[in-house]
């Protein structure tokens, strides 16, 4: 069982470009994701999704699904932060600058417009930011993108904490497989009440089963002498791209062009 990104990332239409280019200029729009605003942030959005869909030949159904469910994610994990809550009888209640809200007993509810701004500026950055994050995971296999932040001198504790999560996704997905693939066959999920039971089933056996499996990862790592350092070996052969090269840096200097004239007009 394989998952579908490493599929693309082996696959994908620009796999033989040399790895080390391509995190580059991962890394490098990412840095303008984090800075910029959000008009420059859109069109880094749009930029490396044509890298993806077009130069990088990834389906379009498929990256629009891993962005749908990334979004979901980003959406419903920053309510907290779009939504006031404060007791109204407090001494400094205030509904100055106010666009919706509500009261439950003595707790009022609100969105404001400076709290609604900061929110769709945030979902913006994290809209560039995993265009930048999507690219590089599905043209650059983890293995590859090891050796390049080994040569580029990274931590080797935090490139040891990256392949040990990357394995964990791995036993996450064939754990999980599995547990539905047995419970379908003994018709767990069969209405909206068994379904609720098997997924609970499902958490605490994924729980038990992902702890053996660590357990017995690292009891074979242990007796083979692991030393702390995971060794990684690609034999593939790249191809630089001058056209690919000019592209990307043309593209990074009118985004970051765009960036200047929008803080000179600011």
């Amino acid at each position: 069982m394989t998952l579908p990104t490493d599929t693309w990332a082996y696959q994908n239409g620009l796999n033989r470009l040399p790895p080390s280019q391509k995190l580059g200029f991962s890394v490098l729009m990412l840095g303008l994701a984090l800075v910029s605003q959000p008009l420059t942030q859109m069109g880094i959005g749009l930029w490396m999704a044509i890298w993806t869909i077009g130069y990088a030949k990834i389906p379009m159904k498929f990256y629009l699904k891993l962005l749908l469910g990334s979004y979901t994610f980003v959406l419903m994990s920053s309510l907290a932060f779009l939504i006031d809550v404060r007791a109204i009888n407090s001494g400094d209640f205030d509904i100055s600058g106010t666009l919706i809200g509500w009261s439950t007993g003595g707790i009022y509810w609100s969105i404001s417009q400076s709290v609604l701004d900061l929110y769709l500026r945030l979902i913006l950055r994290a809209v560039a930011c995993l265009s930048c994050f999507f690219f590089l995971m599905l043209t650059v296999p983890m293995v590859e993108m090891v050796q390049v932040l080994r040569r580029w001198r990274f931590p080797e504790l935090l490139l040891e904490l990256i392949l040990l999560m990357y394995r964990l996704i791995w036993v996450l997905q064939k754990t999980v497989s599995d547990l539905r693939l047995g419970q379908r066959a003994r018709g767990g999920y069969g209405d909206f009440a068994q379904s609720l039971h098997s997924v609970s089933l499902l958490v605490r056996q994924l729980l038990h089963r992902t702890l053996t499996d660590y357990h017995q990862f690292s009891l074979g790592a242990t007796a083979r002498g692991f030393d702390h350092k995971f060794v990684v070996l690609s034999m593939r052969k790249y191809v630089r791209s001058p056209r690919y090269e000019w592209e990307a840096l043309l593209g990074f200097i009118l985004l970051l062009s765009l960036e200047l004239s929008g803080i000179a007009h600011g």
